[in-house]
């Protein structure tokens, strides 16, 4: 055996300057389990509730939402899908589903004949409106039916401290 070997490292990472400044401290891998764990779990239920209670998925429902809050209620197809945090082709796939139930149309942009538009329609208006006291019940039952007052306010300054560092 050679004396003039280091030892052995069962963790090659271990005490090196990358490993110091990249790893977790454990508070940061046991809030960031907890995090991943909750909002998996949240969005799973989410997702339950809105298709046996509303019939819709839950990104169905957030479509419909963000064209509600548009005006004139239609939003460009491009602008929908950065919104929606989804790709245009999945965007357009699941838009064609909405149509196929009436609760949107697509029309051409006035002012860029390349351009599509998601309009929402009176049904989609209906059914959004049906919608968002499932939504609106299954979030109180399982997110903010679990938290205090003060808690739901260091959750929404948490999550917007997040966000905006995220924005920069």
């Amino acid at each position: 055996m050679d004396l003039t070997s280091p030892p052995i490292r069962t963790d090659p990472l271990e005490n090196t300057v990358t490993s110091r400044q990249t790893r977790l401290t454990e508070q940061e891998r046991r809030a960031w389990q907890a995090y991943v764990d909750a909002t998996t779990s949240l969005q799973e239920h989410l997702d339950q509730q809105m298709q046996h209670d509303a019939r819709m998925r839950s990104v169905h429902y957030g479509l419909l939402i963000q064209l509600s809050e548009a005006p004139q209620q239609r939003l460009r197809m491009s602008e929908l899908a950065r919104n929606a945090r989804i790709s245009p082709s999945r965007l357009s796939h699941t838009i064609t589903r909405l149509e196929n139930r009436g609760w949107v149309r697509r029309e051409t942009c006035a002012t860029d004949r390349r351009g599509l538009l998601a309009v929402l329609t009176e049904e989609g208006q209906d059914v959004l409106t049906r919608a968002t006291s499932v939504h609106s019940a299954a979030l109180r039952q399982a997110l903010f039916g679990c938290l205090s007052h003060d808690q739901q306010e260091a959750l929404l300054a948490i999550m917007t401290t997040v966000a905006n560092g995220l924005r920069r």
